[in-house]
């Protein structure tokens, strides 16, 4: 039997037997917590099964159906309520179609919302887990009601009536390098009567986003995502406003802003860095990797592609610069030691002292007391920063 007609099966389960679905979804946890033979009429389920722990650390509901790929890449769940409230807010009363919706997941965060919504998938694997989904979520009373979910290729003859009664547009695309599916002009180009919600891909920069579809050019929201050490999500949506946005809220890092698109690109270094609301600021690729770093470098020296520290002594605020884990450092003890032969590096807080001289030996540091180049180095949660003082 094919594992699309085995997961039709489940769909039907899904249906007609949630609960004893999820007792198979507990089973099959158990089978693999214990590192047991999965049966054989459960094997196809197993692939789709993940453990509560790993569920729970991307945020996502513990009984929901995920292939390795969407447990990696679906939207955070943070940001998926996120960009729902968001959504709701800025287009009351209006209909959504998300025309590429996966797994899902987004797609209940916004029915959680309230917003009238359904989705196309075009694949048949990813959409029989986003109806298996969406029938769990709502027997589990996540959600009200189910959202319809059509199998369709998102440019499609059929997909263009039943988008005709929706009013949003909501697309994460499919990619492959910097190749989208459906792309924005061509959603653009076929629904200009539309309001489009689009997502692209995280390494995306301002200046290309905007210069690839200029029709976003002060007629949208640009939003930044962070998750962790790295920009997660890049949303752009089409509302006649002119702003850019960056958000982030874990562990890491709590940062809201909004820009004027025209007035950031007029905006000096010092006021831009002097908007930020933290005492100081872990710099992590959500700014330094789409444009912003633009607006900095005459008080930056690269360290390499993702590393930059701030000469945080010209501001009212310490500025700090991420360098991730000690094994990726290797890049910023080769800069320092070519550009700054004569340098004393000082102790901060959360870093045992043992493990700071192992690491000063293990990356062969050069300290001199006497130097007139004094860095701090501390380590938080795993995550060595290092700051340049007076």
């Amino acid at each position: 039997m094919s594992e699309n007609n085995d997961l039709q099966n489940i769909l039907e389960l899904s249906e007609s037997n949630p609960k004893w679905l999820i007792s198979q979804i507990d089973k099959v946890r158990t089978l693999q917590k214990d590192k047991k033979t999965i049966p054989k009429d459960l094997i196809t389920l197993s692939k789709y099964v993940n453990s509560k722990e790993a569920l729970q650390k991307k945020g996502f509901p513990e009984y929901v159906l995920l292939d390795e790929y969407f447990l990696s890449y679906a939207t955070p769940l943070k940001y998926a309520e996120h960009r729902a409230k968001k959504i709701s807010k800025l287009f009351p009363d209006k209909k959504l179609i998300d025309i590429s919706c996966g797994s899902a997941l987004q797609l209940i965060e916004f029915a959680k919302q309230g917003i009238e919504c359904a989705g196309i998938e075009k694949d048949e694997i990813r959409y029989l887990q986003a109806k298996i989904n969406i029938n769990l979520a709502h027997y589990l009373k996540l959600i009200q009601g189910r959202p319809e979910i059509y199998l369709e290729d998102a440019l499609s003859d059929r997909a263009k009536k039943i988008i005709d009664n929706y009013n949003i547009i909501f697309c994460e695309s499919y990619r492959e390098n910097k190749n989208y599916y459906p792309n924005l002009n061509e959603l653009y180009k076929e629904y200009k009567d539309k309001t489009i919600i689009y997502e692209f891909i995280p390494t995306e920069t301002i200046t290309t986003i905007l210069d690839t579809y200029s029709f976003l050019e002060n007629n949208s929201i640009i939003e930044f995502y962070g998750e962790k050490d790295r920009c997660s999500r890049i949303t752009a949506y089409l509302c006649k406003e002119d702003k850019i946005e960056f958000y982030q809220n874990d562990d890491s890092l709590q940062l809201e802003l909004s820009y004027r698109q025209k007035d950031l690109h007029k905006m000096k270094s010092k006021d831009f860095i002097e908007t930020i609301p933290d005492k100081f600021i872990m710099l992590n690729r959500c700014i330094i990797e789409n444009h912003f770093d633009m607006l900095i470098k005459e008080n930056i020296f690269k360290l390499d592609k993702r590393r930059y520290l701030l000469e945080g002594n010209k501001y009212s605020k310490r500025i700090f610069a991420t360098l991730y884990s000690a094994e990726r450092i290797n890049a910023v003890t080769a800069h320092l030691k070519e550009n700054y032969k004569d340098y004393y590096t000082t102790l901060r807080f959360e870093l045992d002292p043992k493990e700071y001289w192992k690491f000063i030996n293990n990356n062969s540091l050069i300290t001199n007391k006497e130097s007139k180049n004094k860095f701090s180095l501390f380590k938080y949660k795993d995550t060595y920063y290092l700051c340049k003082e007076n």
